[in-house]
């Protein structure tokens, strides 16, 4: 099924812009495994291919099955896109196509930095929700590419 994601935001004077058309398709009978094709513009294919072996990290944390992606076009300015936009859009547009749930993924525009969930602290089919810490990484400052680890702490009212 074809889909199109596009991720539009201002912060401040600077904007962040990347739309990507993509088809994705899962065969829920199969081990897990990935086919990637990529189609658009190649200047964006090692940050879309990042995008998408990053979501299959966490894809094969909460589901399973053969997923399929091909990117057939991906949308930009030369002023408000970078390959770290190209990255969170990708995984954004597949978590909405595949409607999986990753709450931690966000971009906070108070710190302009994207947060990434740590995949192997997902819940998988084995694990006991109430063991889940949950931990990521941040991508800080929109433009520079290094990754920090943070740790939250989870309430468990009863």
């Amino acid at each position: 099924m074809i889909h199109k994601y596009t991720f539009r935001k201002q912060i401040g004077a600077r904007g962040l812009y990347a739309s990507i058309i993509f088809d994705v398709s899962v065969d829920y009978g199969k081990e897990n495994s990935l086919e990637f094709d990529f189609q658009a513009d190649a200047i964006w294919k090692t940050a879309c291919e990042a995008g998408v072996l990053i979501f299959f990290d966490y894809f094969k944390r909460m589901k399973q099955g053969r997923l399929m992606i091909t990117v057939t076009e991906i949308k930009w300015n030369p002023v408000d896109t970078n390959q770290l936009i190209i990255i969170f859009a990708t995984l954004k547009g597949l978590c909405e196509a595949l409607d999986l749930n990753l709450e931690h993924l966000n971009l906070d525009e108070f710190s302009e930095t994207f947060r990434f969930p740590e995949c192997r602290t997902l819940l998988t089919k084995t694990k006991n929700p109430l063991d889940f810490t949950p931990r990521g990484f941040l991508l800080s400052n929109i433009n520079q590419y290094y990754f920090t680890e943070t740790i939250s702490i989870i309430t468990v009212l009863l």
